[in-house]
């Protein structure tokens, strides 16, 4: 290539672990991978490849004191999520706290002392999304010379009404407590050791 026609490109370095092989853009990290890692929390060592800084025991201790509880009431069409069971769903979320107990004892597992409640994401179109890509493909006051934009707008009013598709998501700063006991014993660890 000649000329303006030419392309600058700049090369990359990627640095590899010396223990792994896994290959990373930051030498840093690829530094750090394999690194004996401990906890902050209690310096107890974690395993390796382990992303948090603190190791699971803490994490929980951490998080009972960072998040609100809350109520049943808390959790949009009941549904509750738990990282301590596949739940009645999977992938840890459960129709209702009731639901994930049931399955739980039929299984002869300790239910959790709390879950964390979710909130309801409902299925709707916006016909403004609509309308605003219409300046994607055409020139600026392109959106003023369509007819009827009200209409538009009726007709996904009427239509998501008739919708029931609900995605769940879980509040991770609130928890609906299930045993008040074991979640005590997590509030009377301290934050930090010393």
């Amino acid at each position: 290539m000649t000329g303006h026609m030419a392309r600058r490109y700049r090369a990359k370095k990627a640095y590899a672990c010396w223990d792994c092989d896994k290959v990373y853009l930051d030498k840093d990290f690829a530094q750090r991978c394999c690194a004996v890692k401990t906890c902050s929390r209690c310096g107890v060592e974690t395993e390796k490849h382990y992303m948090y800084t603190a190791c699971p025991p803490c994490q929980e201790i951490l998080k009972a004191h960072r998040v609100k509880v809350v109520g049943w009431d808390e959790a949009d069409d009941g549904v509750v999520w738990t990282d301590e069971h596949n739940g009645t769903w999977g992938e840890g979320y459960s129709d209702d706290v009731l639901a994930l107990i049931e399955m739980m004892k039929d299984e002869d597992l300790l239910p959790p002392c709390y879950v964390h409640p979710c909130k309801a994401n409902h299925f709707s179109f916006d016909p403004a999304d609509i309308l605003d890509r219409v300046h994607d493909n055409h020139h600026e006051d392109a959106v003023d010379q369509l007819e009827d934009t009200e209409g538009l707008f009726q007709f996904f009013k009427e239509w998501n009404s008739k919708q029931n598709l609900r995605s769940y998501y879980l509040k991770g700063d609130r928890v609906i407590v299930l045993d008040q006991a074991r979640f005590d014993a997590l509030l009377s660890q301290p934050k930090h050791l010393t």
